[in-house]
């Protein structure tokens, strides 16, 4: 469908969730399927409405092609919210909640009515319907931040959660400072790490899986965009690499004994995953037995190292609520980070 031209959403077979949230949204912003369900031509409307204000004789010519000017802009914004309410429909729970503030509504439509891109449109599809389906954590920062996400930025954004693994959660291990640490990490490589790989024959699976990669990594000009709208937090310095605990919280002393008295001391696993898969992150020429001996003072890596990219607190939420497709084998670029700092790297799932 083009951008003036939209068939308004068709209730025939409309769940009760449906048009429990039309009928919210109606009383919330004024916005209302019209007219009454049927399906109607935007251009025919807007050329009916243009010609009954030609046609006023109580106007003259400044004021009718304001009116025409604004039906134009009103009409279009239209559009807008009912794509997004349409994509938003295909998320909604049939048992969605629909627990959202008046308030709430009139801020997001304020900033959705204005998206007409339609892989944006979809993005705010996703945040409403998440809203409706009672997500709590979705707050006005996170919809102004939306507002100022154009194509590039957002497919850009899209990119880089296609290449974001998960790490152990940080709230289990100790917090660097005041800073927040996400446990969903994008995974930006420098091109030093990689770049053998590129010379592999087309055909091996090394250089397949890093091209694909490389595809994803966004662009230094897109990264320093996403980090001024406040989606990604970036290194002071170029070259640094954002680092995260790794031994802290790892042995763990077991008092599960008679009258909670001490029964052994036991080595935690650090556990990053993928899509379905798990892996064991671990130092090379680990002696487990040594490591609880000591109580991992010695044998145990404080840190570990994982790209040049981190989600602020508004991007981790934004990361959380959307679909993200997942690239096919990306084990093959976490080996090249995890193997590059003594670490070994074994799938368990």
């Amino acid at each position: 469908m083009s951008d003036t031209k939209m068939s308004l959403i068709n209730l025939d077979g409309a769940s009760d969730v449906v048009i429990k949230l039309l009928d919210m949204l109606q009383d919330a912003v004024g916005w209302m399927v019209a007219p009454h369900g049927e399906r109607k031509d935007f251009n025919e409307a807007l050329d009916i409405y243009k010609k009954s204000i030609e046609e006023d004789e109580k106007l003259d010519g400044k004021i009718k092609a304001a009116k025409i000017s604004s039906a134009r802009k009103e009409l279009k914004q239209y559009i807008n919210q009912s794509k997004v309410i349409a994509y938003a429909i295909e998320d909604l729970d049939q048992n969605a909640k629909l627990e959202v503030e008046d308030d709430w509504l009139s801020y997001f439509f304020n900033y959705a009515q204005n998206i007409s891109n339609e892989s944006v449109q979809k993005i705010w599809a996703r945040i409403l319907a998440e809203q409706c389906n009672g997500d709590t954590s979705i707050n006005r920062m996170l919809i102004h931040t939306l507002s100022l996400l154009d194509t590039e930025s957002a497919k850009a954004f899209g990119n880089l959660c296609r290449i974001t693994m998960h790490c152990p959660n940080p709230n289990t291990y100790m917090q660097l400072g005041n800073k927040f640490v996400s446990k969903f990490v994008p995974l930006v490589l420098s091109p030093v790490l990689y770049g053998l790989n590129l010379v592999l024959p087309e055909d091996d699976e090394k250089h397949i899986a890093t091209k694909k990669y490389v595809e994803c990594v966004p662009s230094p000009n897109d990264l320093a965009v996403l980090q001024e709208i406040g989606l990604i937090e970036l290194p002071e310095k170029r070259g640094i690499d954002f680092e995260y605990p790794y031994n802290f919280g790892l042995v763990h002393h077991d008092f599960s004994g008679n009258n909670n008295s001490y029964k052994q001391t036991e080595l935690k696993e650090y556990i990053i995953e993928y899509g379905n898969q798990k892996y064991i992150v671990e130092p090379k020429n680990i002696n487990k037995g040594e490591v609880i001996k000591t109580d991992g003072k010695e044998k145990l890596t404080e840190i570990i190292k994982f790209g040049s990219v981190k989600f602020s607190t508004v991007g981790e939420t934004l990361y959380k609520i959307l679909n993200v497709e997942k690239l096919e084998n990306f084990e093959p670029i976490m080996r090249i980070c995890v193997e590059s700092q003594k670490f070994c790297m074994k799938k368990i799932q």
